[in-house]
């Protein structure tokens, strides 16, 4: 019996894996439940450190935040709530599962952070539609919308976001319609070729097509209206400059301008406003207008 005895002590002490493997947001919640917030804590604090699925991540911090205010820690547990928030800022805790004093305390925490969460979201957003990750970028140009208009955020914070919304609004336009665009119709090499005389195959032109600069062929547009707003913000820096793409039409007006690089979301807005008014002699190929894709680089002096 005595041998017995010595062999498992002697097996527990060298493999204390096999008692750690048994660690789980359950086994923690158990620790919890039976009064033991140290050790249901440095067991979380262990388990966040491990890959883990959103829906546990949120849970995990929700559980630590118990923990916390347990102990009278109540700073420490609004930091993970906070952690819940970033990670998604949508999320809401469910009444039945969720202790109401967790739930007062992270509505306010949500609340604080909303503000700085809408900026975050679009700024990621307009990283996605650089990238040209177009699915990625309407995603979070459609959670801007929803923050800026979620009852939580605080009236006066709502009013300082609210550019971000008319910001996310326009790219969510132009992030659908990259990330769905038309079929393009069935190629003319495809169909049965139909005799047409050399003249005319010559000069025919693709009036669908966008041109641009690796064109030669094609006579760019002339400027005839391009008023730039003012830099109205004295008590700000002036940033160091921005790029714009305009899509121009062939009659001569901006039928898509999108900003390759911000520069602040107020001018951005005021900029993007400005390209619908501009007018331009349109770009020609073989004397006929055609639609033509201008880079322009934004310069303040």
């Amino acid at each position: 019996m005595g041998k017995r005895i010595l062999f498992v002590v002697f097996v527990i002490f060298i493999y204390p894996g096999i008692v750690w493997a048994q660690e789980s947001l359950q086994t923690a919640q158990a620790l919890y439940a039976s009064a033991s917030y140290d050790e249901a804590l440095a067991m979380l604090e262990r388990l966040q450190k491990q890959p883990l699925p959103p829906a546990d991540a949120v849970e995990l911090q929700q559980n630590r935040a118990l923990c916390l205010l347990a102990l009278g820690r109540t700073s420490d547990a609004e930091q993970a709530l906070a952690a819940v928030v970033k990670a998604d800022p949508s999320y809401r805790p469910a009444e039945g599962t969720t202790a109401p004093r967790v739930r007062t305390m992270y509505k306010d925490v949500r609340s604080k952070l909303l503000a700085s969460v809408v900026v975050s979201v679009y700024n990621d957003a307009r990283a996605a539609y650089d990238q040209k990750q177009f699915a990625d970028a309407l995603k979070g140009f459609r959670q801007v919308q929803a923050l800026v208009a979620d009852p939580d955020l605080p009236a006066a914070d709502a009013k300082g976001v609210q550019e971000y919304k008319v910001l996310a609004d326009g790219f969510e336009k132009l992030a659908e319609a990259a990330a769905n665009p038309p079929a393009t119709p069935p190629s003319s090499a495809s169909a049965p070729a139909s005799p047409m005389p050399a003249a005319v195959a010559t000069s025919a032109i693709d009036y669908s097509r966008i041109f641009d600069s690796n064109d030669t062929k094609v006579s760019p547009p002339v400027t005839l209206r391009q008023d730039m707003p003012r830099w109205t913000t004295p008590g700000q820096p002036l940033p160091r400059g921005g790029a714009l793409e305009l899509v121009i039409t062939a009659e001569g007006v901006v039928e898509r301008a999108t900003l390759t690089q911000g520069m602040t979301p107020g001018f951005d807005h005021q900029l993007l406003e400005a390209t619908k008014n501009w007018k331009y002699q349109p770009a020609t190929l073989d004397g006929h207008p055609v639609r033509y894709r201008k880079l322009i680089r934004i310069n303040f002096q």
